[in-house]
């Protein structure tokens, strides 16, 4: 449902070739204005989170790395936002959550 109906140009969506194939547990999207979304979700009482803010080569545990610059990495971790993915979720729910974005 959400693949085939945000229609967000300033969303980047997971690519999915095979809709059938997936079990998604986290429903990642991308947007260079990232921190203006999540805002705007909350304000629409929209719950967000960012699973993953650090940049593999930037965690503890590969601090050799640390000095080490992967720009497209770090893009992608200044852009992610879990958005809201539950097997409870209504299709009301999930309408809600698209419609909101929709309009960002």
């Amino acid at each position: 449902y959400y693949l085939e109906n945000i229609k967000n140009n300033n969303i980047i969506l997971p690519k999915c070739d095979d809709y059938d194939s997936n079990v998604w547990h986290l429903f990642v999207v991308r947007s260079e204005n990232r921190d203006k979304l999540q805002k705007y979700l909350k304000d629409n009482n929209i719950e967000t989170l960012i699973h993953y803010p650090i940049p593999p080569h930037k965690q503890e545990a590969y601090k050799e790395w640390h000095n080490h610059s992967y720009p497209i990495t770090e893009k992608i971790h200044k852009e992610v936002l879990s958005l809201p993915i539950s097997p409870i979720m209504s299709d009301d729910e999930v309408g809600f959550v698209v419609d909101i974005i929709n309009k960002w």
